[in-house]
């Protein structure tokens, strides 16, 4: 592959957003067209003439993604940790070099629905609540990639939820929910990116419902909706 540090980076970006425990529904980590031989290592000649790899992932989710996490804790000596998760497809890519990465996601039906409900009158450390739901994500932490192409549609309504009563906490309080129809992070250095992300007709929904009687340190509470996110670093 040609160093892409001297190659253009051209990044179309199409965006549309019309309307505004854990459950996975699909994760792909796809295999490469030619693997890589297997004492190939740097300091072998083989290092620097690895055949060309490529990775092509399709992921359709079509049904309910639920997560719900009722938790009571009457007292807890050393903090409290609780997530609630949902996606319907996720795509996770980490190596060296890419020559192609394509991925198509779509969410056509069902729902995707995160929910944490917790009661936790009295805590000695810190409390961390989250609650996330993801309609389509990619991730992408590849040094070099030279074409990618993601195409992600939602036509469903990410959900997020959080109710939460804390009583007398000696410590720290975050909580999030966090609902995001389309997400893609590519970290490398590329040549050409084409990202396409649509949702459609739908509301992406994020609600925190929180009363806390007494907090000893940082309270940090937050509800975020997002349609559609691209972030890209590295080029």
């Amino acid at each position: 592959m040609k160093n892409l540090k001297t190659l253009a980076a051209v990044v179309a970006l199409s965006a549309g957003f019309a309307g505004a425990n854990a459950a996975l529904a699909q994760t792909t980590t796809p295999a490469t067209t030619d693997p890589a031989p297997t004492s190939c290592r740097p300091t072998d000649p083989c290092y620097d003439v690895l055949p060309t790899q490529s990775s092509v992932t399709n992921q359709s989710f079509d049904g309910t993604a639920l997560s719900r996490l009722d938790l009571q804790v009457d007292a807890a000596l050393n903090g409290v940790k609780a997530a609630s998760t949902a996606v319907a497809n996720s795509l996770k890519l980490e190596g060296r070099e890419l020559d192609k990465m394509e991925a198509n996601q779509s969410l056509t039906h069902g729902d995707v629905v995160a929910e944490l409900n917790a009661t936790l009158p009295s805590v000695v450390g810190d409390v961390d609540l989250s609650a996330t739901a993801i309609g389509n994500t990619v991730s992408a932490n590849v040094d070099a990639i030279g074409d990618i192409k993601v195409t992600q549609v939602v036509n469903r309504d990410p959900t997020a939820k959080i109710n939460a009563y804390l009583g007398d906490i000696d410590g720290n309080v975050n909580i999030a929910a966090t609902a995001m129809a389309n997400n893609v992070s590519i970290n490398g250095d590329f040549a050409t990116a084409k990202l396409s992300q649509t949702s459609i007709g739908t509301p992406v929904i994020a609600t925190a419902s929180v009363g806390i009687e007494r907090a000893a340190g940082a309270v940090d509470v937050a509800a975020t909706a997002i349609g559609n996110s691209i972030a890209l670093k590295g080029f």
